[in-house]
């Protein structure tokens, strides 16, 4: 059977993802998901939380492009504002796991691949991904957890089997 497995587990949301042990691994620049990941789905804005992670990965030096696979650019456009705050780029419509727009950001961040992450809250887009393009990958919980519609927590639960743990 197909399984993956994530350079970092860590227990929760992105905001339970280290910086500093980031930065100790060598990590230079990150490669983050937009959607449950960093951002609530159609919201547009950063939690105080996120907002708060986001600028201290800035301020410690690591590099930052979001690559989602959301294609509604009304929405988009929106979140480009946000972004643009912080002078994050943004990749719309990546298709992940296919390579070529992680690439893109890959060349975005100027840094030997080792030296990227990829963080994301789904198996079979982000990590597989981060995979196919040889970073290292971080799987965290999204950040609706319990309040999504019960398909989408089944389809989570069955994308999981796909994902190695110790």
């Amino acid at each position: 059977m197909l399984r993956f497995e994530s350079t970092y587990l860590p227990a929760g949301t992105i905001l339970k993802l280290n910086i500093n042990d980031l930065l100790v691994d060598g990590v230079g620049g990150l490669i983050l998901d937009l959607d449950n990941t960093i951002m609530l789905p159609n919201s547009g804005e950063f939690s105080e939380e996120i907002s708060n992670w986001i600028e201290t990965a800035l301020d410690k030096g690591l590099k930052i492009i979001i690559v989602t696979n959301n294609k509604d650019e009304s929405y988009l456009d929106g979140v480009e504002a946000t972004l643009n705050k912080y002078n994050i780029p943004l990749i719309i419509k990546a298709q992940k796991p296919r390579t070529k727009n992680l690439k893109k950001a890959i060349e975005y961040l100027n840094l030997p691949p080792e030296k990227i992450c990829i963080v994301g809250d789904r198996v079979l887009t982000d990590i597989w991904g981060g995979i196919n393009v040889k970073i290292k990958t971080a799987f965290v919980e999204p950040l609706l957890g319990k309040q999504e519609n019960i398909l989408f927590r089944a389809l989570r639960r069955l994308e999981k089997v796909f994902l190695k743990t110790a």
